[in-house]
């Protein structure tokens, strides 16, 4: 079981709602299967569930709302809209579930996410200790470590192979991620998710960017604007680290989520969004600095200075997340591999290579 090392709190938190969108335009029958598994945790952390569901008459569509009739209703909400909309719009959905839910306390949770009902316990509590919002860092799963999490691996090994620099299960550390609670209330405020963002990407970090901001937790400078993708999540720059920042608390505990593996086709209109979506994400952030009226701090601690401080004030040993600097290619950590593997078989049989 995955959850076998872990302490889970039989405490229930009906203050939080989980949302998660589902549209069965792509990877249908999947995405089903992993519904139904984040509901079984949604249930046995006390959250309520809220599915939010753009309906296409297909047959995966027949098959969710067959599926919600034997559901406890008081822990799981299925809100279905029909939008006639030629691609997935996360954001549209996601604004649907924050006008409708109850609770004070919001949980995004992508149905591709992968966690014990324990975490959820660990964000609330996080949040009850006046963290306005906590983001929790996702390892994001290659096949074997999938299918090692589907057939009951202990996420704890995961983690463990990660920080031993060991690259079998994971492709990469994401900080931020878009698993996060949040205030409802706030979020509504500050106008929720931009609805502009079509298919893939950008619609959760414009999100986040705007709530740190509301709360004084980012610096709205030029910055924010940089967008660059990185290897190492502690080598992050621009409004990656800055809200990288957010995680750190939760990585020096290691409190992660883990992202489930998907095939990615790179020339579906879904994944092609993504270029649309990023000039849109850079005109928005660009505004928001120019709006920006607070005074600006010239010398703010940077990720690194940040990361080091925390363990100093916490005192962990820094050099237990060192992996977390790891920027080789996935290339080099095989060959690596490859090279470690052959040298231990070397010396079982006495030979040097």
């Amino acid at each position: 079981m995955n959850d076998e090392k872990l302490n889970i709190s039989n405490q229930s938190y009906p203050s939080v709602s989980i949302i998660t969108t589902i549209d069965f335009l792509y990877r249908s029958n999947q995405l089903f299967k992993r519904l139904k598994k984040l509901s079984e945790v949604a249930v046995n952390s006390g959250a309520v569930l809220v599915i939010s569901h753009n309906e296409r008459e297909s047959s995966c569509d027949k098959k969710l709302h067959e599926w919600y009739k034997q559901q406890d209703k008081t822990k799981i909400i299925l809100i279905t809209s029909k939008y006639d909309i030629h691609q997935v719009n996360n954001a549209l959905l996601r604004n649907v579930a924050l006008h409708k839910i109850s609770t004070p306390r919001a949980i995004l949770m992508d149905v591709d996410i992968a966690c014990s009902p324990n975490k959820i316990n660990y964000m609330v509590k996080s949040q009850e200790n006046e963290k306005p919002i906590v983001i929790l860092p996702c390892f994001y799963l290659t096949q074997a470590g999938t299918k090692y999490i589907l057939r009951g691996g202990a996420y704890s090994e995961i983690i463990n192979d990660f920080f031993l620099y060991r690259r079998k299960y994971v492709l990469h550390l994401a900080m931020p991620s878009s698993f996060c609670i949040f205030n409802v209330k706030k979020a509504i405020e500050i106008g929720g998710f931009y609805e502009g963002y079509l298919g893939h990407g950008y619609e959760d970090l414009d999100f986040l960017i705007r709530m740190a901001s509301h709360y004084k937790l980012l610096q709205l400078d030029e910055k924010i604007t940089i967008d660059v993708p990185y290897r190492a999540p502690l080598l992050a720059e621009g409004f990656r680290a800055q809200l990288a920042k957010l995680c750190l608390d939760s990585l020096l505990e290691k409190q992660f989520v883990f992202h489930l593996f998907h095939k990615k086709n790179s020339t579906d209109p879904y994944y092609r969004q993504r270029i649309n979506n990023k000039e849109k994400f850079l005109k928005r952030t660009s505004s928001l600095v120019s709006q920006n009226t607070d005074e600006v701090t010239e010398h703010r601690a940077d990720l690194i200075s940040t990361f080091f401080e925390i363990c100093s004030k916490k005192k962990i040993n820094s050099e237990d997340f060192f992996a977390c600097f790891d920027a080789r290619p996935r290339s080099l950590l095989r060959n690596s591999l490859l090279r470690n593997l052959k040298e231990q078989i070397a010396r079982k049989s006495g030979r040097t290579i």
